[in-house]
């Protein structure tokens, strides 16, 4: 389980998050203050993780701390897509130069 606020790690028995000090007795799932949860993020940074793999990287590095689970969805579409892109670029190249060589 990690903690609502700042994504720390935490214990199943604790009360208060170690790092940030929040009460985890307090009701889940509160409104976030900007209308987005923590679902639509997830769901966010894994489109842009799979359509621009740097994309992906710079939001894992950007978010791992704050929104851990967001963070690994971003990393684990960016590595997903690399080998997709990668593979692309190698027929792209081939159907390219493919009518030079005969």
């Amino acid at each position: 389980m990690y903690c609502i606020k700042c994504g720390n790690k935490l214990g199943k028995d604790d009360k208060f998050c170690g790092k940030c000090g929040y009460n985890l007795n307090q009701p889940t799932n509160p409104e976030p203050a900007n209308g987005i949860n923590n679902a639509d993020h997830k769901v966010l940074f894994g489109v842009l993780g799979f359509i621009s793999p740097i994309a992906g990287l710079v939001l894992y590095i950007a978010t791992k701390d704050s929104e851990p689970e967001a963070a690994k969805t971003a990393g684990i579409c960016a590595l997903i897509r690399l080998p997709i892109s990668i593979i692309m670029g190698i027929f792209y190249f081939i159907a390219d130069i493919l009518p030079y060589i005969s």
